[in-house]
């Protein structure tokens, strides 16, 4: 499969999923803000410049992310999800990522095994991609435009 990731090079998880993906030889794009390039990868591009989403997100077949924006544009491009939190919001982004069935969580502390077995079974499961993908069509059109909207409308209507 094809790999897009955004993950914050801090994580303690991500010299493993670098070596992981590399080793499983699966062509990854992994924005990984603050980390240059590295030559000796053949499979794992690491990119230290913000990336077009959209464009991305079109060319592969699973996304890595951890914060909101990451998971809300992957699954409405209708991709799985490889959830790694940082912090006490993005846990409970994949708390419902995971309890709606549309990826698999990896606690901060997984090593490449973990890893390995997380890709493994987000790839290896069918009913994800089905489940991101009924997400993608039940929401096609939204944007945060619309959000915004939205949520004038109902405080015009409170006032």
């Amino acid at each position: 499969p094809r790999v897009f990731g955004y993950v914050n090079p801090s994580l303690p998880v991500f010299e493993a999923l670098v070596a992981v993906l590399e080793r499983k030889r699966w062509p990854t794009v992994l924005h990984a803000p603050g980390v240059e390039p590295r030559p000796g990868l053949r499979f794992v591009s690491i990119h230290p410049s913000p990336m077009r989403m959209d464009l991305a997100l079109g060319g592969c077949d699973l996304a890595i992310g951890q914060g909101l924006g990451t998971t809300s544009a992957a699954l409405l491009a209708g991709r799985p999800l490889l959830q790694l939190p940082g912090q006490l919001e993005q846990m409970m982004t994949c708390y419902r990522v995971v309890t709606q069935g549309f990826g698999v969580g990896l606690p901060q502390g997984g090593g490449e095994e973990a890893v390995s077995a997380a890709l493994d079974l987000l790839h290896g499961d069918a009913g994800f991609v089905r489940r991101a993908v009924g997400f993608a069509r039940h929401y096609h059109g939204f944007t945060p435009a619309v959000a915004v909207e939205a949520m004038a409308e109902e405080c015009d209507g409170l006032m």
